[in-house]
């Protein structure tokens, strides 16, 4: 789950979604996002909260490969991560 938040690195305070948990399997837990870190952009465009991370996210095709930018203790880094469909409900069929 997200929440929003703020993160400094290089001595610039950005605004960013904050990842509060981590499920296993998930996309998240396989690029290796931890508790805590705050994600700042998708790819070249600013995250400015929770909200703003999922629209990005929506916009994108399943099994796409994106690069977030994540603050992790005050520095910046690069996570690749690749989409995975997210089930709602019981599969029809």
């Amino acid at each position: 789950s997200l929440s929003d938040g703020t993160a400094t690195a290089d001595g610039t305070t950005r605004r960013g979604a904050v990842v509060e948990q981590v499920t296993a399997g998930s996309p998240a837990a396989e690029a290796e996002l931890q508790t805590g870190d705050v994600i700042v952009a998708v790819g070249s465009d600013p995250v400015n909260g929770a909200e703003s991370l999922t629209a990005f996210v929506r916009e994108l095709a399943a099994g796409q490969e994106v690069t977030l930018t994540v603050v992790r203790d005050g520095r910046p880094t690069e996570v690749h991560v690749t989409l995975a469909t997210r089930e709602d409900g019981p599969s029809q069929g």
